[in-house]
């Protein structure tokens, strides 16, 4: 049973600094798709 939480806390771990290390990209992302969704429906 421990084994499982423990493997659950690296997982979250692991999830954390991935998440701590591409936010900015992600970040980038999330801004420039509705913008580039915005700007090709205003082209059409």
């Amino acid at each position: 049973m421990w084994k499982e939480y423990f493997l659950q806390a690296n997982y979250l771990i692991l999830a954390f600094l991935a998440l701590d290390e591409w936010a900015p990209l992600l970040l980038v992302e999330m801004i420039e798709w509705p913008v580039s969704v915005f700007l090709r429906a205003a082209l059409v």
